[in-house]
């Protein structure tokens, strides 16, 4: 195939030859590349011609190419990746900690959840204890020497304001 580049003074030659079902064609700004291209479209309608208009598609916000090279080691972003994960593996390894903490344990050991049903039971059967026909005030007083005087109160008081 041949391209007639006669009629543009951008080119020494007045034509070119293309044998290659497959062409990419490179150089630096302002050598022709675009002119070049529109030629072989305008020249052979047929032809699949596309035309790669600078790095405005594939600029970040940071005007840096948001692109990787494959094949090629990047350390800095290797050790941006790993420390990323060690930091996920802390942060999953710190969750599940905390778990096992609030959950009820497998066996017999002690954690939050076995303290807060603790008191929960003996907050509720002090609750049946002092709620026999006693008034506010014997109740408050009741619980005053109670060591679980703040949940029984507040369970209390509750209660009297759905009255």
């Amino acid at each position: 195939m041949i391209i007639d580049l006669s009629q543009e003074k951008i080119f020494k030659e007045s034509q070119l030859e293309i044998n290659s079902k497959i062409n990419y064609i490179l150089g630096k700004n302002g050598t022709g590349k675009t002119t070049f291209s529109r030629l072989i479209k305008e020249q052979n309608p047929s032809f699949d011609v596309r035309i790669f208009d600078g790095f405005r598609g594939v600029l970040g916000s940071n005007e840096r190419l948001n692109a990787v090279v494959l094949g090629e080691e990047n350390t800095v972003i290797d050790a941006q990746i790993e420390r990323i994960r060690k930091n996920i593996e802390t942060l999953q390894e710190e969750k599940e900690r905390i778990k096992s903490t609030i959950t009820q344990p497998y066996d017999d050991s002690d954690n939050l959840w076995t303290d807060w049903n603790k008191k929960k039971i003996n907050t509720e059967d002090l609750s049946k204890k002092l709620d026999n026909g006693k008034s506010k005030e014997q109740i408050i007083y009741s619980m005053k020497n109670c060591f679980l005087y703040n949940n029984a109160l507040s369970h209390f008081e509750s209660y009297w304001e759905t009255e």
